[in-house]
């Protein structure tokens, strides 16, 4: 498979000069963000200069992200011309208005034609902030920086903001290699290069996205461009194979008119697609030619595609390290996807769960990782166990004994398996690994049951309801208790014993008491009380057991039914 460089991002300014001598100053590019996965990425951005140099007071920008998707990294930059950054904005966000926001840091750089003209820059994680980033309006106010006389001689006014975003793409599970440098670097007439990638196998389209905040009207003396990358004096973005990328393996210049001043009041955004064809992306290098204009640079975004001949998420150089086969996209045959092991579906959740795509039990519970990641997502859901933890509820009980092997009396329990992630099944106080001490699943002698608390019919409540029964018995239900109320109603029978048939009676009512009775009987009502959550998987299916719509209970019944069956047929089953 043919990889694509998906888009490199470079914010600058433009600024004056009347000489042609190549310079280069400020902080130079490096990497501040290296990730595979399913990955998107996307930068946004708007100046707040005026039309008339005037600062602006806000400025917004639109940020387009695909969806579904969900950020694992986001931040907002802002810079400004001068020697004072200003660490304090207003932020308004799709879901958020007027929001002061504090940088967590901030630099500043000498630049211009004669290095004495200041530029600086502040970030602000937006995730670290616990703020939702979504596609939508984004705006930033209250943005000081420096618009005297120095700077509008030199046409070298700034004031601007950026948003950078790498998202987990839900709907394509492609594997990229997103790259994000970032720097505050003045050059001018210069090819000035960036960082070298890590080792990415690939090759095929390139596409670039150049993002330029711009003061010049125009910059005389420093001559025409010819329009090929070779001439010093045309604008070009482009791919190095090396630092001093004499050849470019891939660019754009556009006739060498990549950075138009006469957009959008100096901001420009430029979007361009070229090829390369070569399948080995290591050591590549990103590249800015100035040309006949000067660029601050400030951000640079390189996303590729790489090969997956599997299609499991995971890239084939990556399967090679880690020791999976790319040519098989479940390694480990556990039911999950060796991509979705590694990078989960959202990377940066709470829920998220990176198994071991060679090790089918990674938690080594007795369950298959795709046994307790039922829909195969890469997350725990609500009605999940853990595929990372042998005990998910942390009862003292494996997830295995619950779900698999548990044969204990009561009726807080289907099948006789406990509520792996509920660590007091039958509510009576004790943990279940507690009331199962040597934890084999059987309610052995000198143990209690967890699932039947003792004393079980003792309380008060209030119930209404219908129900229909005929014959001969006293009381419903096993066992000895205490209860409590009092009621009327209507029926026929006499004496202790078993009996089934119909029958009409009401009853309602409250108060307190206590008896004794044996018996057993059938019947169908309806009412209301609190009942044992019997629902705690409902929903999903787990092992390839299909899950009883919510209206047909018992659930867990069935699931457990299913997966006991299930694992049953398989003869020889070291999991069994």
């Amino acid at each position: 498979m043919k990889a694509l460089l998906r888009t490199g991002v470079l914010l600058g300014l433009l600024a004056a000069s009347t000489t042609a001598r190549a310079q280069v100053l400020g902080r130079p590019m490096t990497v501040a963000f290296e990730q595979s996965g399913p990955l998107v990425h996307a930068v946004a951005g708007a100046t707040l200069v005026g039309p008339t140099g005037a600062p602006e007071p806000s400025a917004s920008t639109t940020l387009e992200l695909s969806l579904p998707s969900v950020a694992i990294h986001a931040r907002v930059l802002w810079f400004g011309s001068g020697s004072t950054p200003d660490p304090g904005v207003t932020l308004s966000t799709p879901t958020v208005a007027g929001l002061p926001i504090v940088a967590d840091g901030c630099f500043v750089i000498a630049g211009g034609p004669t290095g004495r003209l200041d530029y600086w820059r502040c970030e602000f994680d937006l995730l670290s902030a616990g703020l939702d980033v979504r596609p939508g309006l984004w705006q930033v106010a209250d943005l000081d920086f420096d618009d005297g006389p120095v700077f509008q001689s030199a046409q070298g006014i700034v004031g601007a903001f950026a948003l950078e975003v790498v998202a987990l793409d839900q709907a394509d599970p492609t594997p990229r290699r997103v790259v994000i440098d970032e720097g505050l670097q003045w050059s001018r007439n210069a090819r000035v290069v960036g960082p070298a990638m890590s080792r990415v196998v690939g090759g095929g389209q390139v596409r670039q996205t150049t993002v330029v905040l711009e003061g010049d009207a125009g910059l005389p003396g420093d001559g025409d461009c010819s329009g090929t990358v070779d001439d010093p004096g045309c604008d070009a973005i482009g791919l190095c194979s090396d630092f001093a990328c004499t050849a470019p393996v891939a660019f754009a210049n556009d006739g060498g008119l990549i950075f138009n001043e006469d957009a959008g009041r100096g901001l420009d955004i430029d979007r361009v697609t070229t090829s390369i064809a070569v399948d080995d992306y290591s050591g590549m290098r990103p590249f800015v030619q100035s040309g006949s204009d000067a660029v601050l640079q400030v951000l640079q975004v390189i996303e590729i595609d790489e090969t997956d001949t599997d299609g499991d998420g995971l890239p084939d150089i990556d399967e090679l390290r880690r020791g999976t086969d790319p040519g098989d996209s479940d390694s480990d045959d556990d039911g999950l996807l060796d991509g979705v092991e590694i990078f989960s579906r959202r990377p940066g959740d709470e829920r998220a769960r990176s198994t071991n795509p060679t090790i089918s039990d990674t938690d080594g519970d007795g369950l298959l990782d795709g046994e307790e990641d039922a829909n195969a997502d890469g997350l725990q859901q609500a009605d999940e166990t853990n595929a990372t933890t042998a005990d998910s509820d942390d009862d003292g009980l494996g997830d295995r004994i619950e779900v698999l092997l548990g044969t204990y009396p009561g009726a807080a329990c289907p099948v006789g398996a406990t509520n792996p992630l509920q660590a007091d099944t039958d509510g009576d106080g004790d943990l279940d690994g507690v009331e199962d001490a040597n934890a084999n699943g059987v309610t052995d002698e000198g143990e209690t049951s967890p699932c039947e608390a003792p004393g079980a019919g003792e309380g008060e409540g209030e119930g209404e309801g219908e129900g229909e029964g005929e014959g001969e018995g006293e009381g419903e239900g096993e066992g000895e208790g205490e209860g409590e109320g009092e009621g009327e109603g209507e029926g026929e029978g006499e004496g202790e014993g078993e009996g089934e048939g119909e029958g009409e009676g009401e009853g309602e009512g409250e108060g307190e008491g206590e008896g004794e009775g044996e018996g057993e009987g059938e019947g169908e009502g309806e009412g209301e009380g609190e009942v044992i959550d019997t629902t705690y998987l409902s929903g999903s299916t787990l092992g390839g057991c299909q899950q009883t719509p919510l209206s047909t209970p018992p659930l867990l019944v069935a699931l457990m039914a299913c997966l006991r069956r299930r694992r049953s047929s398989r003869p020889g089953s070291r999991l069994r």
